[in-house]
C-alpha cells in the first residue's frame, strides 16, 4: 500500500474522526488526541507494534477490542498511516509538527487533548519513557505538554496553573509542545545511531545527550533564551 506522506486535507481528517467512531465507538480517539498519541509514538524511545497501539486508538486494551476486517478499517488503516508518515515527514524535512489542534465551541484551539494523547501513547511503553520523566533536563521539553494535558484536571492541586490559561501563554504551550517532539525525535534518532556505532566497537565510548542550557536558544523557535521561555513555565 502506497500512502502519501503529506498532511490529511479537512475533508480527510473529518473522514478519520467518523471512521474512529465508528469502529471503536464512544471510546475511540479523536483526531486531534490520535495526533498527540502518534506523536508520542513516532518520537519515543521504544516503538510498540499497530498490533498493540491500535486497540488503544479504538478506545481500549489489546484484549478488549475486537478490530473488524474490511473495506471500512482498511480505509481507517491507510488515514492513520497518512497522519504519521506526514509526522515522520514533517520532523524530518522542517523539523517541526505542528501539533493538529481542533477550535472548541468557541473558536479556541486549547490544545488539552492532543496533549492527554501524547501522554497516553508514553503509557505504551513506560519503562522506557521512565528514564525520560526522572531526569530534570531530558523532562524540560515536556512541561508545555504537562501544563496541557492537566489544565482541566478534576484534582484542582494537580492543575499547573491556579487561574485561567492566557491566549498568550497557550500559544507559548503549543508551540513548545510541537518543540517538545522535534527535541525528542532527534534525541531518538541519536540514540539509535550511537547505539549502531556502540555494536560495531569494542572500547567504551561516551555517549551525549541532548539538553538544552539555561542560557541557550529556546528550542520552540521564539529567539529567546530558554530560561526565559519555556524553561520559565512551570507546574505546580
Amino acid at each position: 500500500m502506497n500512502i502519501a506522506a503529506r498532511p490529511l486535507t479537512d475533508e480527510e481528517l473529518d473522514e478519520l474522526d467518523e471512521l474512529l467512531y465508528r469502529v471503536g465507538g464512544s471510546r475511540s480517539m479523536n483526531v486531534e488526541e490520535l495526533d498527540g498519541f502518534q506523536c508520542a509514538l513516532i518520537a519515543g524511545p521504544e516503538l510498540p507494534s499497530i498490533q498493540e497501539y491500535l486497540p488503544k486508538i479504538l478506545g481500549g486494551e489489546a484484549e478488549e477490542v475486537v478490530v473488524p476486517t474490511g473495506k471500512t478499517v482498511n480505509r481507517l488503516l491507510s488515514l492513520l498511516m497518512q497522519n504519521w508518515n506526514s509526522i515522520v515527514a514533517e520532523l524530518q524535512g522542517k523539523g517541526f509538527h505542528v501539533p493538529l489542534v481542533l477550535c472548541d465551541e468557541k473558536g479556541i484551539a486549547r490544545g488539552n487533548d492532543w496533549a492527554s494523547g501524547f501522554l497516553g501513547g508514553t503509557e505504551m511503553r513506560k519503562e522506557a519513557w521512565r528514564e525520560l520523566f526522572q531526569d530534570e533536563n531530558k523532562f524540560a521539553p515536556m512541561i508545555p505538554i504537562i501544563a496541557l494535558a492537566y489544565e482541566d484536571h478534576p484534582d484542582k492541586r494537580v492543575r499547573p496553573y491556579k487561574k485561567p490559561i492566557s491566549k498568550k501563554l497557550r500559544r507559548e504551550l503549543i508551540a513548545g509542545a510541537a518543540a517538545a517532539v522535534k527535541v525528542l525525535y532527534d534525541r531518538r534518532l541519536q540514540s539509535r545511531r550511537e547505539g549502531g556505532r556502540a555494536a560495531t566497537q569494542t572500547k567504551p565510548r561516551f555517549q551525549r545527550t541532548a539538553t538544552v542550557g539555561r542560557n541557550d536558544a529556546c528550542y520552540c523557535g521564539s529567539g529567546k533564551k530558554y530560561k526565559k521561555c519555556c524553561g520559565a513555565i512551570r507546574v505546580n
